[in-house]
């Protein structure tokens, strides 16, 4: 999952791990439900790569034991300063005159009870391992010069391969194991050293058409012709799928899609002028902001986050509802939950003009029943033609969005979306974010099994509220 989001990431125009932690902790805030990274279970069919010790305990069909001629990890024997629990601590002897160093004899114990007390553990590890298949165990370790490495184990070659010559191992073949090879090898009735030549692809690709020809002529007592099926499969690898899916995605957000829609909508317009031409002012005639439009909106949606609905007072002129805004905005910069970059883009009066609209006074009376909810985040599933006709039905994209606030009245709810955008004709606004609406409204309807009668804007930059049909 981490490298998910960092991939994401990746994408935008921010770099360096501060941006990435600031970049995670937004989306700890907008997407509630991340999900979990999959957990194979032990009856799964998977292949789960894990260590000897977290197998503990756990049985598969199919164990592969890889590695098994890697070398001992011993440094902790060829330290400085070895030191036991009984005997103490061992180092070596310096004579600071001939400046010389040596070994003592009491550090060369405690090496050799280390190094044997480490073998111990490896043999547990070993047993561990092969203890964990039900069906099949494969083992598999590379070693150079094979014939010298079985000699040096003090095996001997005969007709039937290497082998001990008494069949056991002695404890100084043991006691001198460098790896998990050195305990097996010794152990194994006759291991037969073949030339690397002969597992080149090519033999291999041989062994395993004649096991598979061999397998099909038991199954079905028949003679399989080999051309036949080499061209099924040329056939179904070489099929095309009748539509293109590669623009198809499994995850959105209502943000995407209502960007997506706006750029579609508006390839055809002309660069300068609108289709409504008293309602389109240039660019070069609006005055300039500082503050962008995603920071302003973010500022606003904070504000009316926090406000405490219950304590608004209704009915109040707007020079009070403004004074009250400016003073609830200093008490959120002064306790942390905002800051003053945020601040900045907030118009107190745009707000004070709200609160005195006849939707704030139904959301105090809402908050006073208990029935506001705000910032609500979801997560909706919609068939995938539903967003674009070429996508096939049987497959479902999801949605992920915030809902700014919605509260209930008679067991049926409201739906009311604020924006700040700069915008000529309220038309216009709600043709932009009806889409949007209806999908907040939808998400709503199954979550709360009741029905959404009435799905509104509220246009800070008109000081109206516009409804969506």
């Amino acid at each position: 999952l981490l490298i998910e989001k960092d991939a994401a990431y990746e994408q935008t125009s921010y770099q360096g791990l501060f941006h990435f932690i600031r970049y995670v902790e937004r989306l700890k805030k907008v997407e509630t439900d991340f999900g979990e990274a999959a957990v194979a279970g032990a009856e799964d069919r998977t292949v789960r790569i894990m260590s000897i010790h977290k197998s503990k305990g756990l049985e598969f069909p199919v164990v592969i034991l890889a590695g098994m001629g890697k070398k001992f990890n011993k440094r902790d024997v060829y330290g400085r300063l070895l030191i036991d629990m009984d005997f103490g601590v061992g180092a070596d002897y310096l004579d600071l005159d001939l400046r010389l160093k040596s070994v003592t004899l009491k550090k060369q114990v405690l090496k050799r009870r280390m190094d044997l007390e480490g073998l111990g553990e490896e043999l547990r590890v070993l047993y561990v391992a092969m203890t964990r298949a039900k069906e099949k165990l494969i083992m598999t370790g590379c070693i150079p010069e094979p014939a010298k490495k079985l000699a040096a184990l003090g095996m001997q070659e005969g007709e039937n391969g290497w082998t001990a010559p008494d069949g056991m191992i002695s404890f100084l073949t043991r006691s001198g194991a460098g790896s998990l090879l050195d305990f097996l090898l010794p152990a194994w009735p006759g291991v037969v050293v073949t030339d690397a030549s002969s597992l080149r692809a090519d033999a291999v690709e041989t062994l395993v058409k004649d096991r598979w020809r061999q397998e099909r002529l038991a199954d079905y007592g028949q003679e399989i012709c080999v051309p036949a099926w080499r061209d099924a499969f040329a056939e179904r690898f070489a099929y095309t799928y009748p539509r293109d899916l590669s623009r198809l995605y499994t995850k959105t957000t209502v943000s995407e899609l209502k960007a997506e829609r706006m750029t579609e909508a508006s390839e055809g317009a002309s660069a300068l002028f609108s289709e409504q031409r008293e309602a389109y002012i240039p660019r070069f005639c609006v005055p300039e902001v500082k503050q962008s439009g995603a920071a302003r909106g973010s500022a606003f949606h904070r504000v009316m986050e926090l406000l405490d609905f219950s304590a608004v007072p209704v009915g109040s002129p707007q020079t009070e509802m403004t004074i009250m805004v400016k003073k609830s905005v200093e008490d959120f910069l002064r306790s942390g939950r905002m800051q003053a970059e945020e601040t900045a883009c907030v118009a107190a009066d745009k707000i004070g003009a709200f609160l005195c609209s006849g939707a704030a006074a139904r959301m105090q009376a809402a908050a006073v029943r208990g029935d506001l909810h705000r910032e609500q985040p979801f997560m909706l599933g919609l068939a995938a033609d539903r967003l674009r006709p070429e996508f096939p039905h049987e497959e479902t994209v999801l949605i992920q969005g915030i809902i700014d606030v919605y509260w209930e009245e008679d067991g049926k709810l409201i739906v009311l979306d604020y924006k700040t955008d700069r915008i000529g004709q309220p038309q216009e606004l709600v043709a932009r974010y009806r889409a949007q609406l209806d999908y907040y409204g939808e998400a709503l309807a199954r979550i709360t099994g009741k029905q959404v009668k009435e799905k509104l804007i509220y246009s800070f930059y008109l000081d109206q509220i516009l409804e969506c049909p």
